[in-house]
Formats: C-alpha cells, sequence, structure tokens
C-alpha cells in the first residue's frame, strides 16, 4: 500500500508550531516562578494598576514572572498574603491600617505576614455640584439630596463619616447610587450634589462636565487646624489632609482642600530583598512612570517623591533600601 504523502506546507505549519511551543516553554523555564499581585474587581483602578504591575515587571530582565489576579479587594488582598495565596497585594490605607496596626483580633498585626513597599497613589473626595449651585461651603448641603456613592462603598462610608463629624449628616438626604450614575442625576436636577471618593482627575468628572459645567467644594476652609477637623483626622488616622491643584478641571481655577485615601503596595514579608528592590526599580523607572501617567491620569501623582506614607507601618528591607537610595 501506497504511503501518503503530506503536503510541505502542512509540515512546515507543524515544525512552525513546534519550534514556537518549545521557545515559549524555554523561556517559561528560564523566567522561573510566578509571583501573583492581588488587585481588585474586574475594571477598577485596583486591578488595572496590579495588570499594569505585571507587564512592566515581566518586561524586566529578572528571573520570574509576574500575574495579576482579580480579587474582591483591599481586605482579600491582605487575607491573601497572610494565608500565602498572594505574593504581593494593593490595598487602601484603611483596611491596612484597620488590619495590620489597629491590632484586629482576627489577626493579630503581630502574626501577619504582610509588609510595606511603598504608597502608589491617592484617591480623593470631590464634591461635585453645578457651576450655578448656590453650594459654596459643607453646611449648604443642609435640605439637599446628594449622591454618596453605592452602599458600603469608601465614598460613601467617608461621606457619612464626614458629614457626621460637621454635624450635616442629619440634615441631608443620602442618595445611594454609583458616580456614573450620581453625575447623571446631578445634570437632571434629581439630586443637588454628588460626593465622589476617586483618583484626580476623575474621567467621569471631566466627561461630565464637557456639556454641563461642574465646580468643586472644599471640605475645608484652607489646611485643617480647626478643632473639628484635628478630631476628624484623629479619629481616622488612614485618612490624608488633600489639597488639588487647580484647572486640572475646565472652569475650576479654585485649590480644593480635601479629604485622601491612599493606595498601598504590599508584599509577603519572606519575600527576599533582592526581589523587592528590582520591582521598585523597574516600576519607579522614568520610562515606565511615564506610560503609567499616560494610560492611567489618575495616578499622575505615582511618583518617586510621593512613595512614603503617613502610617507607621512595617516596611520590607529590599524597599527600605530603594528608598533610601534614591529619596
Amino acid at each position: 500500500m501506497r504511503k501518503q504523502k503530506w503536503p510541505v506546507w502542512i509540515i512546515i505549519a507543524i515544525g512552525f508550531l513546534l519550534i514556537v511551543f518549545l521557545f515559549e516553554t524555554t523561556e517559561q523555564k528560564s523566567k522561573g516562578p510566578t509571583l501573583v499581585i492581588g488587585g481588585g474587581p474586574t475594571g477598577s483602578t485596583a486591578q488595572n494598576m496590579a495588570e499594569e504591575l505585571a507587564m512592566i515587571l515581566n518586561r524586566q530582565n529578572l528571573p520570574l514572572q509576574f500575574k495579576a489576579r482579580q480579587t474582591a479587594g483591599s481586605l482579600e488582598n491582605l487575607i491573601g498574603i497572610d494565608k500565602g495565596n498572594l505574593d504581593f497585594a494593593l490595598a487602601n490605607a484603611e483596611d491596612s491600617y484597620l488590619r495590620l496596626k489597629a491590632k484586629s483580633s482576627e489577626t493579630p498585626s503581630e502574626t501577619s505576614r504582610t509588609v510595606l513597599m511603598v504608597r502608589l497613589f491617592g484617591s480623593y473626595v470631590q464634591l461635585v455640584v453645578p457651576k450655578s449651585s448656590p453650594i459654596k461651603v459643607p453646611t449648604d448641603l443642609q435640605g439637599k439630596r446628594v449622591a454618596i456613592g453605592s452602599p458600603g462603598s469608601d465614598s460613601a462610608i467617608i461621606a457619612k463619616r464626614y458629614l457626621q463629624a460637621m454635624d450635616i449628616w442629619p440634615r441631608i438626604t443620602p442618595i445611594y447610587v454609583g458616580y456614573e450614575l450620581a453625575l447623571k442625576e446631578l445634570i437632571n436636577g434629581s439630586v443637588e450634589a454628588v460626593w465622589i471618593m476617586s483618583g484626580f482627575p476623575s474621567e467621569a468628572i471631566r466627561a461630565a462636565n464637557r456639556s454641563n459645567p461642574l465646580r468643586l467644594v472644599s471640605l475645608w476652609d484652607g489646611v485643617p487646624v480647626d478643632p473639628v477637623s484635628r478630631k476628624f483626622y484623629q479619629d481616622y488616622p488612614f485618612y490624608d489632609i488633600a489639597v488639588l491643584r487647580p484647572n486640572v478641571y475646565r472652569g475650576q481655577p479654585d485649590i480644593i482642600f480635601t479629604v485622601g485615601m491612599s493606595t498601598l503596595w504590599f508584599v509577603d514579608k519572606d519575600m527576599d530583598e533582592e526581589t523587592v528592590y528590582q520591582a521598585l526599580n523597574a516600576v519607579f523607572n522614568d520610562d515606565n512612570l511615564a506610560l503609567i501617567h499616560d494610560k492611567y491620569p489618575a495616578a499622575e501623582e505615582m511618583r518617586l517623591i510621593n512613595t512614603l506614607t503617613k502610617m507607621p507601618l512595617p516596611m520590607h528591607p529590599g524597599a527600605v533600601r530603594f528608598l533610601r537610595e534614591r529619596l
């Protein structure tokens, strides 16, 4: 029986696929084990940033691979490092403080495997009203319908804390909706102010402001030094005194004094010093930072000068070495 011959193009194609397979397999072996970065829900700033960090680190000449993992958010990430499910993680300052510094009964800080690398960027309260609104200061919110964020969100939680501290909370009608819907409600007049906790600038605010002039309202009259504001920051030490620069939003010439909260980058304390040091060197390389700023305007403040946090959290030796050399 005559043996059937395969066409030359099929043989070439099979050979090419084998070469690609062998190359990828060899490359994976040469890159070594995979380290996992905990991000956040799909589409969130934290998840986008975790994916960006993984991409940057995978382009470096490191004997490792990096992968971003979608998670429920900060608390799951911190628990993930402690349980050995994650190697790196992004988490907001509040969850980090309450778990690592406040000695929660669930996981005392002395037994945690989670240590700090650096501060990455912040989210900021942006109290938005129509440009023609009579609301000039926070006390003008009394009697108004204020959209404060989805139930349980960072935005809604900080809104209630701040408005209670200012004795305004009982005198407003809080509306629990996400900020994109809230801005639509503001434009059609269903609410009179929108409280947004997001990166600065917010693309949602920029988009709404193009066709419907908006204005930000300061939460404080200058840098807060009065007893009420001092007590607010004493009660909630994970919040930052924040100043938003003018002219970032069209028609917003004023400096805005507000409240911020940092997003921090954590790592397992047993991660070797050189890996953490090289990871920070890669991410805070000028070219890589420029790429991040281009893709994520709200992370524009992610710069070497802003890597420190006011919270006294334990820090990885590789991060200490990096900061001592670069700052």
